[in-house]
């Protein structure tokens, strides 16, 4: 970990940029709005942008966010968020709270699990720790840290990350009168902490690497009980399986697409 620190503000425990990556969320003094409570373990308040020419970080917590009089720190946004800013909160006007989330649309990439996997790198099986909510670049939402338990693609891989952040655009959180709000209809579920996740990205990643949606297929425990699917109709039919049984089947595809018999030997 590293330590940052930013004008105006105190230094704050962040991690370390991942390569070619952007993210952002909301930070200091916020609180959460009722029920929303997030369990934290180590994620970070800060993550600091490897962008050339830009100081603000590209993660902020909601608990970062605020300033000592509970206005929203400006000094931890780029002038392009900040000009976002102004624009979602003129499109939230009459609204409870100011929305900006990802729009998660149906994916070619993850309309099964082979097809997740041709579009793959690795495929990491983990525990969900904690989370805090935030922004991440211009979109509200809830940074995960999970504990990586087994790495099922690449079969051999180079490293093992102990953990990865996984961003998630749903949250509901306040600084000072103001409400922000990531989610949809269809993007509803929030994954359950002490559950799985198995996350498919589209790169290989390094110990603390944040992962965006944007790279990645996430199934997940949600906190309603039922297992979460990426969106796409032809996965529907996985949603009853435990998780443990998605992750049997991604091992098989993998075994499989290697040239490798149960027992291990190469065919």
């Amino acid at each position: 970990m590293v330590m940052c620190e930013w004008a105006n503000g105190p230094t704050t425990t962040a991690v370390k940029r991942i390569r070619g990556r952007t993210i952002a969320c909301l930070v200091l003094g916020a609180t959460l709005a009722p029920g929303s409570a997030a369990t934290v373990a180590e994620v970070p308040d800060l993550i600091p942008s490897d962008e050339p020419g830009r100081s603000a970080p590209i993660w902020r917590s909601a608990a970062s966010l605020a300033g000592e009089k509970g206005e929203i720190r400006l000094d931890l946004f780029s002038v392009r968020e900040l000009e976002d800013l102004q624009r979602r909160r003129a499109y939230s006007a009459g609204l409870d709270c100011v929305r900006k989330g990802i729009l998660i649309t149906e994916s070619e990439r993850f309309q099964s699990l082979g097809v997740s996997l041709s579009y793959s790198e690795a495929v990491y099986s983990g525990t969900i720790l904690g989370f805090k909510e935030g922004m991440f670049n211009s979109f509200t939402g809830s940074l995960y840290e999970i504990r990586v338990e087994e790495v099922l693609l690449p079969r051999e891989p180079a490293q093992i990350p102990e953990r990865l952040f996984v961003f998630y655009p749903i949250a509901r959180f306040s600084v000072g009168a103001e409400t922000f709000c990531g989610g949809s209809m269809r993007l509803k579920e929030r994954p359950r902490v002490g559950g799985g996740m198995l996350v498919f990205s589209v790169k290989l990643a390094e110990n603390e690497d944040v992962i965006q949606p944007a790279d990645s297929g996430l199934f997940f425990d949600a906190e309603d009980g039922h297992l979460s699917l990426p969106v796409h109709p032809d996965l529907e039919g996985l949603r009853s399986l435990p998780l443990s049984h998605i992750e049997e089947q991604v091992r098989k595809a993998v075994r499989e697409a290697a040239g490798v018999t149960e027992g291990g030997d190469h065919e």
